[in-house]
């Protein structure tokens, strides 16, 4: 289970000693915006959080979690992520995804333009999924109706 945002950066914020005025300097914020953050009042933006974890010097792994804490995709070894995470790479879409996420022109704003794209993808195609489940309910109910008069 992944733990949330605002837990994980004040265990980070707070390892490290730092004030949360401190960590809203290094970053350019204001220290009010670290506390909702902490609070998970706010979903940060993906420069927010590579840069906190820049000002905090959060090892890659440490910052791949933050990010995908914050619901971003990992900057990190995708095969090291893959592989604790249980997922396959088998699929060609997946790996076309893969591919691209590893690719070391793809800009910061290209990448969050990719991650919002997959966001969007994936809402979509759960909402469909949704939809059809309910449909199959409806039908398997409406059948049980009729085998029962």
């Amino acid at each position: 289970m992944l733990t949330s945002f605002g837990y994980l950066l004040k265990e980070y914020r707070l390892n490290r000693h730092m004030t949360q005025k401190e960590l809203a300097q290094a970053i350019g914020v204001n220290g009010s915006y670290i506390a909702r953050l902490e609070r998970d009042e706010r979903r940060p933006s993906r420069r927010v959080v590579t840069n906190m974890a820049q000002a905090m010097n959060l090892s890659a792994e440490d910052r791949d979690r933050l990010l995908a804490s914050a619901q971003h995709l990992p900057e990190g070894d995708l095969a090291r992520i893959v592989e604790h995470s249980g997922v396959s790479l088998t699929h060609p879409a997946i790996q076309a995804v893969a591919n691209a996420l590893q690719d070391p022109d793809l800009t910061t704003h290209g990448r969050e333009q990719l991650e919002n794209e997959i966001v969007a993808y994936v809402g979509f195609r759960l909402q469909q999924l949704k939809q059809q489940d309910q449909a199959r309910i409806a039908q398997r109910a409406s059948a049980r109706a009729l085998a029962a008069d």
